[in-house]
């Protein structure tokens, strides 16, 4: 079988190395880089010599190399842009979360692929967490009664963060996308649509508030406040995660770099994870970040 070839946007941060480690694990190749500030981190991680430039159209017209992916590891901002251009010259895109910063990003996303030859991908790895089997399997065992789900993601953040793109709601779509949306995606494939929602408190370092799906009453508490951290993260850890339904804990606290080798097993296959699975948790962190409190 043919080697399926990748381009990657994006070269900073911590997660671009997850994808190119997954590139190596299904037998891919990573054929170029795009990125407009490489760094030496970034460069060192890339295999030695790759041609790289500073935009898609400019990567195209130099190298004209055959492409079956495009790779969208930019800033959150820049997802959607980079997205349509991507579908625009016809390729297929694998992109991190999330893919839109609102509902009406993701509606010109669908419009840009239903004109384009290419297909959109996207990750969502908590799905494919072993832990998802026990949930499913509690699941099942309750079916027809309404569970309760405790849910809260405690982080250490220092100040640099909120300097950066991530700490501006506007670029990022707030601590909610950033974090939350994984979680919410991950209870709203197992515990339906959302149906009534109650905002305590929503800020850009603190998010609490109770969601009411068709078969969970779900309470989310979302911090990067140093009390929290003090009264919760324990020393020597970077984040607190905790999700209890009816009382039982399951443990996502290990999440491993493997969930992308697995997303992209899915992906190639054209298996993987779809706008139209992707949009239902945007959907609820732009319902939530337009709430008035």
């Amino acid at each position: 079988m043919k080697k399926k070839s990748f381009l990657l946007i994006g070269s900073g941060g911590y997660i671009a190395p997850r994808h190119v480690k997954a590139i190596k694990a299904v037998g891919g190749e990573l054929v170029g880089c795009i990125d407009i500030n490489f760094t030496p981190e970034g460069l060192a991680m890339l295999p030695k010599d790759i041609p790289t430039a500073s935009s898609m159209e400019a990567f195209v017209s130099e190298f004209n190399s055959s492409i079956d992916y495009v790779v969208v590891c930019s800033p959150n901002f820049l997802h959607e842009e980079h997205i349509t251009q991507g579908l625009s010259l016809g390729f297929n895109i694998i992109s991190e979360k999330p893919i839109a910063l609102n509902t009406g990003g993701i509606e010109k996303l669908i419009s840009a692929e239903n004109h384009s030859k290419g297909s959109l991908f996207t990750i969502l790895q908590l799905r494919l967490h072993p832990v998802m089997r026990e949930i499913q399997s509690l699941v099942s065992k309750t079916s027809g009664s309404q569970n309760k789900i405790n849910l809260k993601y405690i982080a250490k953040r220092g100040e640099d963060y909120f300097k950066s793109w991530k700490g501006d709601m506007s670029l990022s779509g707030g601590l909610l996308l950033n974090v939350g949306v994984h979680y919410f995606d991950l209870l709203l494939s197992v515990f339906g649509d959302d149906l009534s929602i109650q905002l305590d408190e929503h800020t850009n370092k603190r998010s609490k508030g109770t969601l009411t799906l068709e078969k969970a009453s779900v309470s989310w508490l979302f911090s990067f406040e140093e009390e929290d951290v003090k009264n919760y993260v324990p020393n020597g850890q970077a984040a607190f995660r905790e999700i209890t339904i009816d009382g039982k804990e399951f443990d996502f606290s290990s999440v491993s770099e493997d969930l992308h080798v697995e997303s992209y097993k899915k992906i190639i296959l054209n298996q993987g994870y779809t706008i139209l699975d992707a949009r239902k948790s945007i959907d609820l962190v732009d319902k939530i970040n337009n709430l008035k409190q």
